[in-house]
């Protein structure tokens, strides 16, 4: 059998990446280990897990070289990124852009990382909840840094319907946040280029449902990049929800676009865990520091959100997870692991993904991607 194993988590992550009900699924093909404690924070104990079928380890020395496939949530951490061996299949969060010796690492040891965290499933139930969830933070922040209402020590201004938040880029968690704020009384002006994202929302009836009764306004402009500056200096909040690197469609926001917010105004970057949404939070790096005023601007990272509620989270990507593991048959096969990777990258779910850069990066699309060369 092959050998999968299930890290514990960074200190801000409180999931897991399998629960027990999944264990029992996958331990009928894989010889499965899971790290003492891994799922204490989601409400899973080590015994929940020898029940279904695990074993329990404690040294990471001994058990990462050892594995087929190691899977974490969170990044790896620089003492795991040395145990790891060559061609070893990794599902975890590669953080590419803010973590360079990472993406050093993957290239070098000739890894394939799987970001399912982020993959685009079929029903898309972990992608649906963790955006939907990070949606409404996200909104909620921005009101509540723009708000005298919500806090008196705050330089902007009160949710009226004067007020106007640009939301940048279409995805599920940028719908969750145009809903919220129409429903807090804010004008909304959705940033997108895609005109089949703009039809899903414009033939939005809870949208219609919700302008009715706040009598706020949803505009949606397809700008370029190039007027997005001038966009800007009309607004009170901008909030991002994709890094803007993966396809042409998707808009990065610059220094110049936040800073001509006007003083007091609000930046909410949702995307710190692919790289952060834009330069200025990935210059400040304000994973360190989350909160940062510039120029006047208060700017937010909104890190990990969806580790809030972990074991709702945790069942929806341990299925994920699961159903494409068990879905590779492994019977009769010469080479398993090769297979395994192979199916992966042909996997209908995966490569939806890849076209937004999440998802499976294998060496040759990870290097065309960042334009790097191959030793």
């Amino acid at each position: 059998m092959l050998k999968l194993i299930i890290l514990t988590e960074n200190k801000k992550e409180n999931r897991v990446s399998f629960v027990p009900t999944d264990i029992k699924r996958i331990s009928k093909i894989f010889d499965v280990y899971i790290q003492s404690g891994a799922g204490l924070m989601a409400g899973f104990n080590d015994q929940d897990y020898e029940t279904a079928g695990a074993k329990i380890f404690i040294s990471q020395k001994a058990a990462i070289p050892t594995a087929n496939f190691i899977f974490k949530l969170s990044k790896l951490t620089s003492k795991e990124l040395k145990l790891v061996r060559p061609n070893q299949v990794i599902f975890a969060n590669p953080c590419l852009i803010a973590n360079p010796t990472y993406l050093k690492t993957i290239l070098k040891k000739s890894l394939t990382v799987v970001a399912l965290e982020l993959l685009q499933t079929p029903n898309n139930s972990y992608e649906k909840i963790s955006g939907e969830i990070k949606g409404k933070f996200g909104a909620l922040a921005a009101a509540f840094y723009n708000s005298k209402l919500y806090n008196k020590n705050s330089v902007g201004k009160a949710i009226t319907g004067q007020n106007n938040f640009l939301v940048v880029n279409y995805s599920i968690t940028a719908l969750t946040a145009i809903k919220t704020l129409l429903a807090l009384g804010v004008n909304v002006t959705l940033l997108e280029q895609d005109q089949n994202l703009i039809n899903n929302v414009n033939s939005d009836q809870t949208i219609k449902d919700i302008c009715a009764l706040s009598n706020a306004k949803l505009s949606i402009n397809n700008s370029s990049f190039e007027t997005l500056i001038t966009l800007s200096k009309g607004a009170d909040a901008i909030i991002n929800t994709t890094n803007g690197i993966a396809t042409k469609t998707k808009l990065r926001i610059t220094y110049d676009m936040v800073t001509n917010l006007h003083k007091g105004g609000v930046y909410i970057d949702l995307a710190a865990e692919q790289g952060f949404g834009s330069d200025i939070t990935s210059k400040f790096n304000l994973f360190k520091k989350p909160i940062n005023t510039i120029n006047g601007i208060t700017c937010c990272v909104l890190e990990n959100i969806p580790s809030l509620y972990p074991q709702s989270l945790s069942i929806a990507i341990s299925q994920i997870y699961a159903d494409l593991l068990i879905s590779t048959p492994l019977e009769n096969i010469k080479n398993p692991m090769e297979f395994v990777v192979a199916n992966i990258n042909i996997h209908r779910a995966v490569m939806t993904s890849i076209k937004d850069n999440h998802g499976i990066i294998v060496n040759a699309q990870l290097a065309q991607t960042f334009n790097l060369k191959l030793n």
